[in-house]
């Protein structure tokens, strides 16, 4: 008699491939040129509703445009050197901006009146940032200081001592409990808001540090540097997560987009990259533009950048996927 012997196994059931995302590139979408803006741009910032673009220039202005309309809505004249740094508080009413001329001055972005003015310092103002809250601005300065003040009143309310060297950079964590800073010294630096004492210092990069960014999660810090390179670490243990080569000069400014999985950069290779923040890959680089790219923004749905440029122009590009 013959027996049939069955072997019996699971059955196994194929996946269907995950589907990829396109990655993202960037279109032109409208340029202001040399005429229209009127001094080579130093940074940029959208307000929260994405309806207004503020820029600064190294004449010492801040200009507020319309997206797209080439209009301009008005300009703020106060600083007596260099605007170096623009930003709009969270509630997007006020705009602050930051100066060679060693002051951070706060404005009523719809009638361009001055509302603050920081006391004023030997040393300049390198970038400026907003707590979450609207609170407090935390201002880099070439003392090797980062200062923060209170909005409202101007008056200082803390000293972050640690840098060694200039400080070019500063941002919040997003849930307010976190300064990071990145400097000349080399370094990336946390600080506790709450105490204003260092938390940690994040080495790795071989020359100045001129960007930082923190994830909207707040669990990953990007850095930017005259080393050319792109810097992931991991927020609470600053592990480095990866580096970033593609820029061939220094960079100069570094920002996440509001959805966390994309990176733009730019600097004195005078291109604009994009980059996925979780693999490190370089998913774009645009034209050669006319001079270096001094700075980056985001609208916040993440589907427009804005970019300034050293030659003089400012323009709107369109992320799409």
């Amino acid at each position: 008699m013959r027996m049939s012997i069955f072997l019996l196994f699971p059955a196994v059931v194929l996946a269907a491939p995950l589907p990829v995302a396109p990655a993202p590139v960037l279109k032109e979408r409208a340029a202001l040129a040399a005429t229209e803006v009127g001094e080579a741009a130093t940074a940029v910032a959208f307000t929260p509703d994405e309806k207004t673009l503020a820029i600064a220039g190294y004449q010492g202005k801040v200009s507020l445009w319309v997206p797209g309309q080439e209009k301009r809505l008005t300009s703020f004249s106060g600083h007596g050197s260099a605007a170096t740094c623009v930003a709009f508080a969270p509630a997007g009413g006020l705009l602050a901006s930051g100066s060679w001329d060693g002051t951070v001055r706060v404005w009523e972005a719809s009638t361009g009146r001055l509302l603050v003015t920081t006391e004023k310092t030997v040393e300049a103002v390198r970038a400026v940032a907003w707590s979450p809250d609207g609170e407090h601005l935390a201002a880099a300065y070439s003392d090797n200081l980062v200062r923060v003040w209170d909005a409202r009143t101007g008056k200082l309310s803390m000293v972050l001592e640690g840098h060694t060297f200039h400080v070019w950079s500063v941002t919040y964590s997003l849930d307010g409990r976190t300064i990071v800073t990145g400097s000349s010294d080399t370094t990336v630096r946390l600080w506790d808001t709450s105490t204003g004492k260092e938390r940690r210092a994040l080495r790795g990069h071989t020359l100045p540090v001129l960007s930082v960014s923190v994830s909207p999660d707040g669990k990953t810090i990007a850095s930017g540097s005259e080393d050319k390179t792109i810097r992931l670490w991991d927020a609470t243990t600053g592990k480095e997560l990866a580096v970033l080569r593609g820029h061939t000069e220094g960079l100069h400014c570094v920002t996440f987009a509001p959805d966390g999985q994309t990176l733009a950069s730019g600097g004195f290779d005078r291109k604009i990259r994009l980059w996925d923040a979780r693999t490190g890959r370089e998913l774009f680089a645009s034209p050669e533009q006319g001079y270096s790219i001094n700075g980056l923004a985001f609208a916040r749905q993440g589907k427009m950048l804005a970019s300034a440029c050293g030659d003089m122009t400012v323009k709107l590009w369109d992320v799409e996927r």
